[in-house]
């Protein structure tokens, strides 16, 4: 995102000091898993990453980065990020009912039929996310799926394969009873999003994930094999030993560290989704308190700073995001291989955890805390409107019950202003809402003043309909108000008014 820079010499003195203190934390991070990674034995390579409101994303990294090549961790470097791929879908689905698509206490039968899976008609979408649906886990349970997966890394496996195996076991317990850990519960939750959405899911967490939150080297890994393997993969021996089509929605996401850190921050930080949503995600279950929806919660009572986030352990991949509400930070560690001996790799998460937060509480950070109001959405009837817009409810889904179409160029110029007003200081992440799929304007004029300054930039409604996309990062005072115009003259196709979405990033320097 871009930041607006603003000329007081008092900024320009605190970049210089936050320039030091960043390069100081680097440091830290960095001595800190050298220290840690010489008792982690068996592991060829780790890299972190943390994301913070102040210092951008922060790189550490030691060891191989890939056992076939002997190179060493990279940057750029992609791991299998195995079951953070749940938390990865639990936001995905949380935006599909901010959409209005579904809600996650519908039926699952509401929206996919798996005729005769165990309790199919009564277990919800809410249960499988958090893991009380009872529905039999194929991975870790007894059955043929390893010893078929492993014989033949080349296997494509279908929806109703793995949903046979549910099926054919039983259901552990009635839904809503008792928590038990489903990788096959989780990969229905992805055939739920498949049906609800019309996408392969490779396709949906693209779309409504990782393009709208710039995660340009995420992707659901549902097409590599021994024969066709990942680019820039932090390779290891075990890297294709069956194929991610068996796991899907609970395993098969394959990211850089800067792009897990950045996916948890965004969405657990509610730049992606509202408040209400990431409430729900971190809310204890009613059958396992330390666990939301596809998120676990680890206390503050435990660990010094409650933090939520995922684990994950698949292929000789080891993981885990956290994310810090007390300071905004996130901390992705991501390895290519198991340790000998676990407890140095939890000892390893501890050291880095407590050195983030330690370093956070004495430094100040950004000192940053988000406002009360943090999440403003204004659609087309809370905009000042001139010209002759017409109300329409057709095509694809947009925001709200209709949006505004200008499809008379002899009407003149029309406009809609949406004026966000008593902000909190600080930057401003805006996004513009319209729908898909109906051929709008490639340049549609869209003016945002933010009280100090005005900039004029264009929008192009022929794509990325019916999702927010990201218009650009403004720095308001306190109490000011931001205006975004959209503007037509009817000379170049039809133009959009359907909703504006303003989210708070960080408080100002």
């Amino acid at each position: 995102m871009m930041r607006k820079i603003i000329n007081y010499f008092s900024v320009g003195a605190w970049l210089l000091c936050a320039s030091a203190l960043a390069s100081d934390f680097q440091a830290g991070l960095q001595a800190e898993l050298d220290s840690s990674f010489k008792r982690l034995k068996g592991v060829p390579g780790v890299a972190i990453s943390v994301n913070t409101p102040d210092q951008g994303s922060v790189f550490a990294s030691i060891g191989t980065g890939n056992t076939q090549t002997g190179q060493s961790v990279q940057p750029n470097m992609r791991f299998r990020v195995a079951s953070i791929s749940k938390f990865y879908t639990a936001a995905l689905v949380m935006e599909l009912q901010e959409q209005g698509l579904l809600n996650v206490d519908d039926l699952v039968a509401q929206h996919l039929v798996v005729p005769g899976l165990p309790n199919g008609d009564v277990m919800t979408i809410r249960q499988l996310m958090d893991h009380s649906a009872g529905v039999y886990d194929h991975i870790n349970g007894t059955n043929d799926f390893w010893s078929i997966a492993l014989d033949d890394p080349y296997k494509l496996w279908s929806g109703d394969e793995i949903m046979q195996y549910a099926i054919d076991n039983g259901p552990v317990h009635q839904p809503g009873s008792a928590y038990s850990y489903s990788n096959t519960g989780s990969f229905l939750l992805g055939l739920v999003v498949e049906s609800v959405t019309g996408m392969p899911l490779s396709d949906a967490l693209s779309f409504y994930l990782f393009e709208p939150l710039q995660l340009t080297n995420s992707f659901l890994d549902d097409w590599s094999n021994p024969s066709t393997p990942i680019n820039d993969l932090a390779a290891n021996d075990r890297a294709y030993e069956f194929h991610k089509t068996g796991i899907m929605a609970a395993g098969a996401v394959v990211a850089t560290p800067e792009d897990v850190a950045a996916m948890a921050r965004q969405v657990l930080g509610g730049q992606y989704l509202t408040s209400s949503s990431v409430e729900q995600m971190t809310s204890p279950s009613a059958n396992n308190s330390g666990y939301g929806l596809s998120t676990y919660i680890w206390d503050a009572a435990t660990y010094g700073y409650l933090h939520y986030g995922h684990t994950g352990t698949l292929s000789g991949y080891k993981s885990i995001v956290m994310y810090v509400p007390d300071f905004d930070v996130s901390i992705a560690i991501l390895s290519n291989g198991y340790a000998n001996n676990d407890s140095s790799w939890y000892d390893l998460i501890d050291n880095v955890f407590f050195y983030v937060t330690d370093w956070y509480a004495q430094n100040g950070g950004s000192g940053c805390q988000a406002p009360p109001v943090n999440d403003l959405v204004l659609d087309n009837s809370q905009a000042t409107l001139s010209g002759n817009w017409q109300s329409d409810s057709r095509g694809n889904k947009h925001y709200g019950s209709n949006y505004l179409l200008d499809e008379q160029p002899s009407v003149g110029t029309e406009s809609a202003r949406y004026d966000f007003t008593g902000l909190a200081a600080g930057t401003w992440q805006l996004s513009a809402y319209y729908p898909a799929n109906r051929n709008y304007a490639s340049n549609v004029s869209l003016t945002v003043d933010d009280g100090a300054a005005s900039q004029v930039l264009t929008l192009d409604q022929t794509s990325n309909g019916s999702q927010w996309n990201p218009v650009g990062t403004y720095a308001v005072a306190q109490g000011a108000t931001l205006s975004a115009t959209i503007e037509s003259s009817g000379a170049n196709g039809s133009v959009v008014a359907d909703a504006m979405r303003l989210q708070f990033v960080d408080c100002l320097p």
